[in-house]
């Protein structure tokens, strides 16, 4: 790859049917580790009170990623033209 070129998943040609399995598969992953980090974030705030105000921006920061996570995931499935 050439200096200061990076490489996308948009770029070239469209994503066949068994990279884009592998994509939503590894995004479902993510997911999947996103929520069991929310939990146990949960569990310590409920176990420690005194780290609720440390655990909270976590917390949110961890909630968003899976509100992220989950619109990529059913966008993938959804959308014709990226192999879902």
């Amino acid at each position: 790859m050439a200096k200061g070129k990076e490489r996308r998943f948009c770029d070239g040609p469209p994503p066949t049917g068994a990279q884009q399995s592998r994509f939503i598969a590894t995004q479902c992953i993510a997911l999947n580790e996103a929520r069991e980090s929310r939990f146990w974030l949960r569990v310590i705030a409920a176990t420690h009170p005194s780290t609720a105000p440390q655990v909270a921006p976590h917390y949110e920061e961890v909630s968003e990623l899976i509100a992220m996570l989950t619109a990529s995931i059913k966008t993938a499935k959804s959308n014709p033209h990226r192999g879902g």
